[in-house]
């Protein structure tokens, strides 16, 4: 798409971009899109086709109208967040359990008081030679 070295980017990264922001996200089931605005994005596809998802605009004349009809569109958004909340808080749990398991044969019991451990200092990583340097 982007061609062998890449120099076509330019021409797709507004696609590419409104492609993933209106694109269904696996850990809470509604696309960025929705969850900011409250509704399914309208593309123009939409509006040529006329699915539901397009309003009839030249039928809207009165304020009243245009208020009712801008409502309706964002009627449930909050209720659209709660449950992609929820459905992230399952998806980290999840997850969180699938790791658990595959790293089970590394977990190991609590250390108690009076263990020995072995502590890693990462500020002498770059020091090794000073350190045996003769003064």
């Amino acid at each position: 798409m982007c061609g062998e070295n890449g120099g076509k980017c330019k021409k797709y990264v507004c696609f590419i971009t409104l492609a993933d922001r209106i694109s269904t996200k696996r850990t809470t089931g509604f696309s960025p899109f929705e969850l900011q605005f409250g509704q399914i994005p309208v593309l123009p596809i939409d509006i040529e086709t006329k699915t539901f998802l397009a309003v009839e605009w030249h039928k809207i004349s009165t304020t009243e109208e245009l208020l009712e009809a801008r409502a309706k569109q964002l009627e449930g958004k909050e209720e659209m967040r709660r449950k992609a909340a929820e459905k992230l808080k399952k998806s980290r749990e999840d997850s969180m359990k699938y790791w658990d398991r595959r790293m089970a044969h590394q977990l190991r019991s609590p250390l108690n008081p009076g263990d020995l451990i072995l502590v890693y200092n990462k500020a002498i990583e770059t020091n090794w030679g000073l350190i045996f340097k003769k003064k």
